[in-house]
């Protein structure tokens, strides 16, 4: 998830926030293995997926490059629920096709928990590139 709102223009930290939010997450897609997969999600007032699920690098690092500066304001809980709808298989539309068959070796079963507990309040979380490959930034929109 990268912010690509008005704030991640601020040159407090030069060139920009969102310079730096995308000069971070190839590093993140460049350490995951060929058995990872990520997606980009970039957020203003509104969330957008830009690549879905993938594990070729490439394009993840394609659609960082994409990203553009806008002058929205910052909405994070569309991006975040968009997020958790995706990352998890018991609320996702693909849940049927990323469950384990009827055929697993013993031993390498999968269990799927459902994500339970609060939203944390925006006021007090505000990432500006979040990814399960790329760590949080450290500025606050």
């Amino acid at each position: 998830m990268i912010d690509n709102s008005a704030s991640m223009g601020a040159i407090d930290i030069s060139p920009s926030r969102l310079h730096w939010a995308k000069l971070g997450s190839p590093q993140g897609i460049d350490a995951a293995t060929d058995n990872d997969y990520g997606m980009v999600i970039v957020f203003n007032s509104s969330a957008e997926i830009l690549q879905s699920y993938t594990n070729n690098r490439g394009q993840l690092r394609s659609a960082v490059e994409k990203i553009e500066q806008t002058q929205r304001s910052t909405r994070i809980e569309e991006a975040l629920s968009l997020a958790d709808s995706l990352a998890n298989p018991n609320r996702s539309a693909d849940d049927a096709s990323v469950r384990p068959g009827p055929t697993v070796e013993p031993g390498k079963e999968r269990t799927y928990v459902a994500a339970e507990g609060s939203r944390t309040p925006r006021s007090t979380f505000f990432p500006t590139a979040v990814s399960p490959i790329c760590p949080i930034s450290p500025w606050a929109t």
